[in-house]
């Protein structure tokens, strides 16, 4: 494991211990007649899911939070995209949607809008909007794709 991934794996437990804390202070859930606190589920790197994406050697997913760790309303991956690649075509869904880029250089387009992002910036999707991104830079593009159902 490189230092690069060491800094996106401690901030991206930070972030996930946090989204838990948030949730558990907005959410609290009954547990056999009281009021109890969820299991934490806690994802690495190293844990974390890998998807290789097709057609893009340099390319993956790796999924951090979803339905299968109980998340009903929260789900959260890490996209690499090679350069000059792009996941799919642009399309619509009807979660609300962030990029958060952390490294490279992305197109965004959302409806008739378009936005070049770079590291530590981030663009909000609307539900139903068609959108989609790009690495626009000679370097791969790594994010965070948090939905929010």
């Amino acid at each position: 494991m490189t230092t690069s991934d060491l800094s996106y794996n401690i901030f991206l437990g930070n972030l996930v211990y946090g989204l838990w804390l948030l949730d558990e202070e907005l959410f609290m859930i009954k547990r056999e007649g009281k009021w109890g606190c969820r299991d934490l589920a806690m994802v690495s790197w190293d844990t974390a899911r890998t998807i290789p994406r097709k057609k893009d050697p340099e390319g993956f997913v790796k999924l951090y939070i979803n339905e299968s760790l109980g998340a009903k309303k929260l789900r959260i991956h890490l996209s690499v995209l090679g350069p000059h690649k792009r996941p799919h075509s642009p399309h619509r869904h009807e979660e609300e949607e962030v990029f958060f880029i952390l490294e490279g250089e992305g197109r965004v387009v959302v409806d008739d809008k378009e936005f070049k992002l770079s590291a530590m910036s981030a663009v909000f999707i609307p539900p139903g909007s068609l959108h989609g991104i790009e690495n626009i830079g000679d370097k791969p593009l790594k994010y965070l794709v948090i939905i929010a159902k």
